[in-house]
């Protein structure tokens, strides 16, 4: 739960303060420096779009969004960044581009939209990668040092340098007793559960890494 909670926790903090951070762009001879973002810097020639649409919400305000070139070279479908612009900000961005593209071919579009676009589609699950993801931790975490602490007592035993008390062998030898033919069986069941604990928990976070990827706007 505790690991749950951190995960969550900073996940949380990353969002509010990507959000609540000075959005920055910054044009160079042959490169964009973007952020906050994932990939601060990116080349002219991964540009697709520049897309500027209306916020209705609030008059004389622009919204920017920058859009890139995707693995068959087409225009990918979600923004890869966005900030606000007011009006005066967006003329000179515009004639800026409109300069860049004349004087240099560049494979960038510019698009003014006179209404504002269709809201991009989100993940119909955006909690399931990362629920995944965490519950295959929570195995990982339980079937590996459990594995671990069962082979060291085992080789512990068969050496006669057990760290169990009197005590608490009589009550492990009932629990056996009580649950298992033998103490042979019990090994056996123990070692397969942790292993099915482990091979588990790895298919969780291949998978749960795996549609967080995909499905992360």
């Amino acid at each position: 739960m505790a690991i749950i909670l951190l995960a969550l926790g900073l996940g949380e903090s990353q969002v509010r303060i990507q959000q609540r951070s000075k959005r920055v762009i910054e044009f160079r001879h042959d490169k964009i420096r973007v952020k906050p973002s994932k990939s601060e810097f990116i080349r002219w020639n991964k540009v697709a779009k520049f897309q500027f649409e209306p916020v209705p919400e609030v008059l004389g305000i622009t919204k920017l969004k920058l859009f890139l070139f995707g693995r068959s070279n087409e225009t990918s479908e979600r923004a890869f960044w966005a900030m606000v612009l007011d009006n005066p900000q967006t003329q000179e961005l515009t004639r800026y581009l409109q300069t860049k593209k004349l004087e240099a071919p560049s494979s960038y579009e510019i698009q003014i939209l006179e209404h504002p676009a269709i809201p991009e589609s989100s993940a119909p699950f955006p909690f399931l990668g990362m629920s995944l993801y965490l519950s295959g931790l929570f195995l990982l975490l339980h079937g590996g040092p459990a594995l671990l602490v069962f082979l060291n007592h085992t080789h512990s035993d068969s050496d006669g340098n057990s760290k169990l008390s009197s005590e608490e062998k009589a009550h492990l030898g009932r629990f056996i007793a009580q649950h298992f033919s033998s103490k042979e069986e019990f090994r056996h069941f123990f070692m397969m559960l942790n292993i099915c604990l482990i091979v588990a928990g790895i298919t969780l976070l291949i998978l749960g890494w795996r549609l967080m990827k995909r499905k992360k706007a």
